[in-house]
């Protein structure tokens, strides 16, 4: 059962600002003011304009809140992939550091479909690619490596290429991680 709760209002005014007050009689308040109580004991509701101003702000309220969520899933979805890039670029590094110094010339690969795990997948959502420059700056003993990780978008139906132009959409901009390897044999 719902109960309902009479409410009493109080309302100050001033005697001397009011025209055809005569029937009521001033008081005096605790300040000393002349003043006069009104009062109004049968209040049991809202009025429209309350209603529509506190729907207003419930709206705005939620709206703010939807608009902040999506944009933190936005965030959130741009941050993973950036986060996904840099660890199968370093994981790639990682891999070239257990090579022997004379093979890492061997691993260079261009556009290589890898999974989240790292490893060469036909159906990854990454493109990782390993540019070897023997002999940095002139030094035989410095290799610098330079991997390079992008993600595609692969539609709904599966395909890479964009429908509408004919080549592939990249989603954010490409990791790029540089290191040198050096031989101290």
């Amino acid at each position: 059962m719902v109960g309902w709760s009479r409410s009493l209002s109080i309302c100050y005014l001033n005697c001397d600002n009011i025209q055809g007050a005569n029937n009521h009689s001033p008081s005096k308040d605790l300040r000393g003011e002349k003043s006069m109580r009104l009062f109004f004991d049968d209040q049991k509701g809202m009025t429209l304009v309350e209603v529509i101003t506190a729907a207003a702000l419930v709206l705005i309220a939620a709206v703010s809140m939807g608009v902040v969520a999506t944009q933190s899933a936005v965030f959130s979805r741009r941050i993973d992939t950036i986060y996904t890039a840099s660890y199968l670029a370093q994981r790639r590094i990682d891999v070239l550091k257990r090579l022997s110094f004379s093979d890492i010339s061997t691993a260079v690969e261009s556009d290589v479909r890898v999974g989240i795990d790292g490893n060469i997948d036909a159906d990854g959502r990454y493109l990782r690619s390993t540019e070897i420059t023997p002999n940095f700056s002139g030094n035989a003993n410095l290799t610098k490596i330079k991997v390079t990780v992008k993600r595609m978008k692969i539609n709904m139906d599966g395909s890479l290429l964009d429908p509408e132009t004919g080549e592939m959409t990249l989603l954010g901009d490409p990791v790029i991680m540089e290191t040198l390897f050096s031989d101290v044999t």
